[in-house]
């Protein structure tokens, strides 16, 4: 849309028909233009072509001198996007010849290719800190049922073990609080919505911390029967429901049970 409309308006400027009109849309045009004469000299520019290539016109002289504008404007290709790199930013140059002038049109892309690189990367990144979570509160549980084993079997004499698994569990539990605040900074990934058995994945969820809940703790479900698929993130969801499992878990001094309700 951009694109014709700059293309309507240059046919329009060449006309000389509504000069200070067309200037006007071109310079609120969120895109770069550039009108060049014959000579490829630079007749008129744009605001946005100065944000995207450099605020003077000796700026812009550079950039159209340079080899790859020469020769994308020698052996133009008329109305296909050029993708070029310049002064570090990602833009598609579009070349219209109308008679003996050219006019160029430039789109920054550098923002959203930023972002899509950001977000494939933040995907990777939320799997990765995931997948380093998920085995730091199996081993913070499994030492906090060894040190209650080792208590009851040698009472004081485990006062020593006591301290060197304390020591442990705190390392622990600073690696846990820095993968959380990670996954929040990188909750950006677009979600993957599929549809998802939640009882069963509960029951998963529950089953892997059973086997590392000290004797004292014990789980109870009170799931419903034949209930609807769930839409949903699966791995949010297991995120999210194993976060609120740790904190219960944690909550519970001594004896407890956690009961875990579904209903719909």
């Amino acid at each position: 849309m951009i694109l014709l409309a700059s293309a309507l308006a240059f046919l329009i400027y060449k006309n000389n028909v509504y000069v200070n009109r067309v200037h006007k849309f071109l310079d609120e045009t969120p895109s770069g233009v550039l009108i060049l004469n014959r000579s490829n000299k630079i007749t008129y520019y744009n605001y946005y072509i100065r944000k995207i290539v450099g605020e003077t016109k000796d700026d812009l002289i550079r950039f159209i001198e340079t080899a790859e504008m020469k020769k994308l404007i020698e052996e133009y290709i008329d109305k296909k996007a050029i993708e070029i790199r310049y002064n570090e930013k990602l833009l598609n140059i579009y070349v219209i010849k109308v008679a003996s002038e050219t006019l160029v049109i430039v789109l920054d892309r550098t923002a959203e290719m930023t972002a899509k690189n950001i977000i494939a990367w933040s995907g990777f990144a939320q799997r990765l800190a995931h997948e380093i979570k998920n085995p730091l509160s199996t081993i913070n549980l499994t030492l906090q049922r060894m040190n209650q084993l080792c208590k009851k079997k040698f009472g004081q004499k485990a006062d020593i073990i006591d301290g060197y698994v304390g020591s442990v569990l705190e390392e622990v539990e600073r690696l846990r609080k820095i993968t959380d605040r990670f996954m929040r900074v990188l909750s950006i990934e677009t979600p993957k919505f599929t549809l998802v058995d939640i009882n069963g994945l509960l029951d998963e969820i529950l089953k892997k911390y059973e086997n590392t809940l000290p004797q004292e703790i014990k789980i109870n479900r009170y799931f419903a029967h034949e209930l609807p698929l769930v839409r949903c993130d699966e791995g949010q969801i297991v995120t999210a429901f194993s976060n609120i499992i740790e904190n219960a878990i944690e909550a519970i001094e001594g004896n407890g049970v956690l009961s875990v309700r579904r209903s719909y």
